[in-house]
């Protein structure tokens, strides 16, 4: 798999998506990970709708560890708050497993409230959920869009 160096584009900066012939010759591979089953549908719906996305999503990390193992992602985007296992404890596991793929925690809880449970390594990116959904997945789309660049 070859792979090129591009430099970040700076957050206030916007990114087109569409119409550009370079991000249409290779489709970027994100697993979704979130115990509630209508949120993963609308962000892959969401998601999907930009030109060279293809999303996967599962409800469970034992689903996600499953898939990771079988297939290759370029961004794992988690819940925070499941049931069985926690987005930080399946990042942990994952980067033990030297698993270094591109993670994000999508949380309706911020960073300053998961720290208070959880040490966060500073490489670990987070978005909260609200609710104006879209502008949200807006923010999530290029948070992707530049930890695969």
């Amino acid at each position: 798999m070859s792979s090129s160096i591009h430099s970040p584009l700076p957050q206030s900066q916007n990114i087109q998506f569409c119409n550009s012939e370079k991000k249409q010759k290779r489709r970027y591979r994100i697993l979704l990970v979130d115990d509630d089953e209508d949120l993963l549908y609308i962000n892959q719906m969401f998601i999907e709708r930009y030109e060279g996305f293809e999303v996967n999503t599962v409800s469970t990390v034992k689903e996600a560890l499953e898939k990771i193992n079988s297939d290759s992602y370029d961004v794992i985007v988690s819940d925070y708050d499941m049931p069985e296992l926690n987005g930080i404890d399946f990042y942990k596991i994952l980067r033990l497993e030297e698993n270094f793929t591109p993670f994000i925690i999508f949380s309706s809880k911020s960073r300053e409230e998961i720290s208070l449970c959880h040490q966060i390594p500073d490489s670990l990116i987070f978005i909260q959920k609200q609710t104006d959904l879209l502008r949200v997945c807006k923010e999530l789309v290029s948070l992707i869009h530049l930890k695969i660049a």
